[in-house]
């Protein structure tokens, strides 16, 4: 019994690191917001996936 006991009390610990791993390296936040892409262009992200492009003119390559 003591095996089995040992067994999972190992197995719950490393289902919890793996866990804490996993969600450490998915809240990565290092995206720009915003910056400018032309003479006249600017471009804001809001992080829900909404790219909105402002401006008129040219956008740089």
């Amino acid at each position: 019994m003591r095996k089995m006991d040992l067994w999972l009390i190992l197995s719950v610990v490393t289902v919890a690191a793996v866990a804490v791993v996993l969600t450490m390296g998915s809240s990565d936040d290092s995206y720009a917001e915003g910056g400018s892409c032309g003479e006249q262009l600017t471009w804001d992200y809001d992080g829900n996936g909404k790219l909105t492009i402002t401006g008129f003119g040219s956008m740089d390559e």
